[in-house]
């Protein structure tokens, strides 16, 4: 299966002093600097560059009109950066803020310094979560966060688990206004403003949930030609249809988050043994698909044991599919644009999974009721 995250934004300051070029695929999250911000040419390594925001009103501020941060729902970062003492009494110093998280160093002048991160994703919602281990002065580090949209919040230190939370969280909304690197920035939809890094960040990376991530997966077996030809043709079909009817394009295309969310439930630092099958059977599943098995005993094995991993984590799929399959939508798109028979493997595979889930169905609910 395709790698959950996107890559959107990552900065590093390593070019021409003055800017923040965006070296992620989509390069459309470019930096601007804002006020006194000090560029140097060393960072956590010789040449690595780095950047140092000089006041209240400094910083490097990106734009987040573009299509990378239309729709978040889960988002992960790390910053690599080097923090002098508090110089003030300062309590919150920030890494990357923007108006649905802000990320970064917490603790009184007195006191030993934490790493903080909360999330507003819906008001009145509020997620805060304090790392309880204290953050070492003039030392580079690597602290990261993730939210998976749905219950998972955690904290990261130099790539390592460090600490987390669970609950019942919304998804992130797109990112409509600017995202602060090293400060909150004037305008900036957040408490306050001013809150800067005492030190020098070297590196920043942000994550979003990979939208394109189911049709990567279907788009990385092996075809020929006339079946790549016929999938197209009905992909262009079902699109025209999409067009023409917009309410469904909508009742349907709002459907495919909870599915997403259903394949990400299996969340780092959950149930560690229960993440270790999931991944177990995830690189089976693309080594059978890479290499064109689809109609393979193994396929069938490997996905029921899949859907198996997903209702131990609380996740029943029968209920998505239950929400397409029993929609008016879904049965004019069935009537109007029929599913094509383009890989006859693929049918088969589907359907004897299928078959398998029903009778695994069938079988629990009659234990259910004994």
């Amino acid at each position: 299966m395709a790698d959950p995250w996107e890559l959107i934004l990552h900065h590093t300051y390593a070019g021409s002093p003055g800017t923040a070029y965006d070296l992620s695929p989509g390069h459309g999250s470019h930096g601007e600097p804002v006020g006194d911000v000090r560029f140097f040419e060393d960072g956590a390594s010789p040449g690595s560059g780095a950047m140092q925001a000089g006041n209240a009103d400094s910083g490097i501020r990106v734009t987040c009109g573009g299509k990378e941060w239309a729709e978040l729902g889960a988002v992960r970062g790390e910053v690599r950066f080097w923090q002098d003492a508090h110089k003030d009494s300062r309590f919150f110093q920030t890494l990357v803020a923007c108006q649905w998280f802000n990320f970064g160093t917490y603790g009184p002048w007195w006191g030993p310094q934490q790493v903080w991160i909360y999330f507003f994703p819906d008001t009145p919602q509020f997620v805060r979560l304090l790392g309880g281990t204290v953050v070492p002065f003039r030392q580079w580090l690597t602290l990261g966060f993730a939210y998976d949209g749905r219950s998972t919040v955690q904290l990261t230190i130099n790539g390592q688990a460090w600490k987390s939370m669970t609950g019942a969280f919304a998804p992130l909304p797109g990112l409509g206004t600017d995202l602060g690197i090293g400060n909150t920035l004037p305008g900036m939809p957040v408490p306050v403003h001013g809150n800067l890094l005492d030190g020098l960040i070297d590196e920043v990376k942000i994550w979003r949930r990979n939208p394109h991530r189911m049709g990567s997966d279907f788009l990385s077996g092996p075809r020929d030609g006339d079946t790549a030809g016929c999938w197209a043709h009905w992909g262009r079909a079902l699109a025209a249809w999409l067009g023409e009817n917009p309410d469904c394009a909508e009742r349907l295309s709002g459907l495919l988050p909870v599915l997403d969310s259903a394949l990400s439930a299996v969340t780092p630092g959950t149930d560690p043994a229960l993440e270790a099958r999931f991944e177990s059977a995830v690189a089976q599943y693309r080594t059978l698909w890479r290499a064109g098995h689809v109609n393979d005993p193994a396929m069938a094995g490997v996905l029921l044991d899949i859907h198996g991993i997903l209702r131990q984590a609380g996740v029943e799929p029968e209920a998505f599919i239950e929400q397409i399959i029993d929609s008016d939508c879904w049965r004019r798109l069935l009537a109007e644009v029929p599913p094509p028979d383009c890989d006859t493997d693929l049918g088969a595979v589907l359907s004897s999974t299928a078959r398998q889930l029903g009778d695994r169905e069938r079988h629990l609910r009659r234990r259910a009721a004994e």
